[in-house]
């Protein structure tokens, strides 16, 4: 700690020991323990001017840890990963651009690499599987049953960009001994579905970083991470209100019956918003209301191969004491994890539901 961290700064792609463009240094005693610090670094001994400022930013934390004695200490030091893909955010939105980094460090000696490639892939997938009972005839003629496992499933490649970051050329076979670091930038297409995940289906973005080696008795090294997509807010989007189905009490005329009419004061089109349900509620009975209880129900289902799987799923759920109110407000937030309301033709279709229940004096009335 007592000993300044030296960074080194390079201009080009190749990172060589012999030509630096500056560098900057860190005093380690000056950070605190436990405590991450946004820090700007000026760069010392520039070989030549920069068209901008010349600084170094980075967030540093130290931990501090006591070494036993008679242990190497190169024991707790993390050698720099030999294959490493960085990105700058993995979340987005459709149309928005991310920037990253592919690092590749290679050893003592050269090394035979075929290529270096990047891809960014999206995909939409959906798997089930269905147990039937089946007749059949044996050998002897004689009638048996047997069960028989039906598989469905299917996948659309919504998109599929490749790079090819480094390749050799005719007189370059390996690719020299040092550290290497390619800069990237994705588009995401405009047109995709959000990520989603679900028991019998899923959409799934990928970054893939592989090493090409031309030897079919080794594997090529591969790195990938995934990217959610986001489904933009559109402010200008109209909805209308909740759509009720009343309910009467069971075994009571038609003037036992409870009226309710729900409305939003808001569009639910943003994940992680503060809504309000507006309830104006006519109970035409002897009982008094109780409770009213609210499920956020998300429904979605799922194709493939001309056959439909359902799955059905409470997100959250939420109470309030009504007190024979007649007007009442239900605050509630919508969860960050929730999947909107999308229709990807041939492969899923997802909506959202509020689920309403009424309770009365020693009953209880169910109603969308």
């Amino acid at each position: 700690r007592f000993y300044p961290l030296k960074f080194r700064v390079f201009e080009s792609h190749k990172l060589s020991s012999d030509s630096p463009l500056g560098f900057a240094q860190l005093d380690l005693t000056k950070l605190l323990d436990d405590k991450t610090h946004n820090l700007q670094l000026a760069l010392k001994g520039l070989q030549k001017p920069l068209p901008v400022s010349g600084e170094l930013q980075l967030a540093a934390k130290f931990t501090p840890k006591e070494i036993p004695h008679n242990i190497p200490p190169s024991k707790y030091y993390k050698k720099e990963p030999k294959f490493k893909l960085v990105i700058s955010k993995n979340f987005l939105h459709p149309g928005e651009t991310f920037e990253g980094t592919v690092i590749y460090n290679v050893g003592d000696n050269d090394t035979k690499v075929k290529a270096v490639r990047l891809a960014f892939s999206g995909s939409v997938n959906t798997h089930w599987t269905e147990t039937r009972t089946e007749y059949y005839t044996d050998s002897d003629g004689r009638q048996q049953t047997r069960t028989v496992v039906d598989t469905y499933q299917q996948t659309f490649w919504c998109f599929n960009m490749v790079k090819v970051l480094w390749e050799p050329s005719t007189s370059q076979k390996k690719i020299a001994v040092g550290s290497y670091s390619w800069p990237f930038s994705f588009t995401v297409p405009w047109s995709v579905p959000p990520s989603f995940k679900t028991e019998h289906g899923w959409t799934e973005y990928q970054v893939i970083a592989e090493i090409v080696t031309p030897s079919a008795f080794s594997y090529n090294k591969k790195l990938s991470t995934n990217i959610q997509i986001c489904k933009p807010y559109l402010p200008n989007t109209c909805y209308g209100a909740l759509e009720v189905k009343n309910q009467k009490l069971p075994f009571r005329s038609k003037d036992q019956i409870v009226h309710v009419n729900a409305s939003l004061t808001k569009p639910i089109s943003y994940i992680g918003d503060q809504q309000t349900v507006h309830l104006v509620i006519d109970n035409k009975t002897k009982y008094d209301i109780t409770k009213i209880k609210m499920v956020l129900r998300r429904h979605v289902i799922h194709y493939a191969q001309g056959s439909t799987r359902e799955n059905c799923s409470n997100c959250f759920e939420q109470s309030i004491l009504a007190q024979n109110q007649l007007n009442c407000f239900i605050n509630f937030t919508v969860p960050p994890d929730l999947i909107p309301s999308i229709f990807f033709r041939r492969f899923f279709y997802c909506t959202c539901q509020l689920y309403l229940e009424h309770y009365l004096s020693h009953i209880w009335i169910p109603y969308w």
